[in-house]
């Protein structure tokens, strides 16, 4: 149950009036649990989601000085250059970066266009090359349909020929990955 003022799971924590914009990212913190809990999850947002000490510790009503010695006492530096240079860190970083878009084009902050579908499929296949997976389907379908929703809100009466083609490609790649290629 939200408390006021607090964050549950990755909500923004109420701000006061004048800040001027809630941290750069959602901080999977919340005040309330045990120090030793706080910890946890002050390091986990330091080090996999790149919150700055400043933000954990508005989060948690702590002191930047508290949640800095924790930083310091942890390693949490170190850590988080560790899990920057590992596949992982990297496909993390792009993934945040896949769902920061994406939430922009649902939001209407941005406009689908097919330069955007493409930088999304770029990341979404680097993501699957970092992780060692192959480019699906699905990811394909998935980006296609992004784009042919563009389509259908620009030019509608594109929209027949392309949809032909769309399921002409996806089913040559369903076929290419039964074939096991």
């Amino acid at each position: 149950m939200p408390r006021k003022g607090g964050i549950v799971g990755r909500k923004w924590k109420h701000h006061k009036a004048d800040d001027k914009k809630p941290p750069p990212i959602p901080i999977s913190v919340s005040k309330g649990n045990s120090e030793f809990q706080e910890r946890l999850q002050a390091e986990h947002a330091f080090i996999r989601e790149g919150a700055k000490i400043m933000d954990i510790a508005k989060v948690l009503d702590r002191s930047a000085a508290t949640v800095g010695r924790w930083a310091q006492e942890g390693g949490w530096e170190s850590k988080r250059r560790a899990m920057l240079a590992s596949k992982d860190g990297a496909a993390d970083i792009l993934e945040r970066k896949l769902l920061q878009m994406l939430m922009e084009v649902e939001e209407g902050k941005r406009e689908l266009s097919a330069p955007l579908a493409d930088s999304i499929l770029k990341i979404t296949t680097a993501v699957d090359r970092l992780r060692g997976e192959k480019l699906t389907v699905t990811t394909i379908f998935a980006i296609l349909n992004l784009f042919v929703a563009h389509v259908k809100a620009g030019e509608p009466s594109l929209l027949p020929r392309l949809e032909a083609h769309v399921e002409s490609f996806l089913e040559s790649r369903r076929k290419i990955a039964l074939a096991g290629g």
